[in-house]
């Protein structure tokens, strides 16, 4: 009935002309559900049901093995193996298999050693200060 209550306290709040009008629509009133007034036309199938309630006494279980619950590993292999995350999984691979071993292996020696992509992968790029513009000038 809360909902109700705040339904009818809210249209009469947005009729008020006054503060006085406001305060005296913002106190919770009690509804009739046998005559309903017009802010709740169209919900009386929601307000004649029954009010959902949990079992008297009864202690909430948790689920151990709901994902939100589960630890580190067990948390990525359950993700691993749903229908939606495989993809990703198989494109982590793919770049990996391309750019840090099938890339490399297929430079030349001497390709390797001008290559700024492997000079940056292997840290043994420097920087120039200035950025583009300065290494190039």
């Amino acid at each position: 009935m809360t909902i109700a209550q705040n339904i009818v306290g809210m249209s009469e709040i947005v009729k008020a002309q006054s503060e006085a009008a406001i305060t005296s629509a913002k106190s919770a009133k009690a509804i009739d559900t046998a005559s309903l007034p017009a802010a709740l036309a169209g919900h009386e199938s929601y307000l004649a049901a029954a009010a959902a309630s949990s079992s008297a006494g009864a202690a909430s279980v948790i689920d151990q093995t709901s994902w939100h619950n589960l630890k580190g590993m067990e948390f990525v292999a359950a993700e691993a193996g749903r229908d939606s995350t495989w993809p990703f999984l198989v494109g982590i691979v793919c770049s990996w298999l391309l750019l840090g071993v099938a890339l490399p292996a297929a430079l030349p020696k001497d390709g390797m050693k001008n290559s700024k992509y492997i000079q940056r992968r292997n840290g043994e790029h420097v920087y120039q200060k200035g950025g583009h513009a300065a290494a190039h000038h």
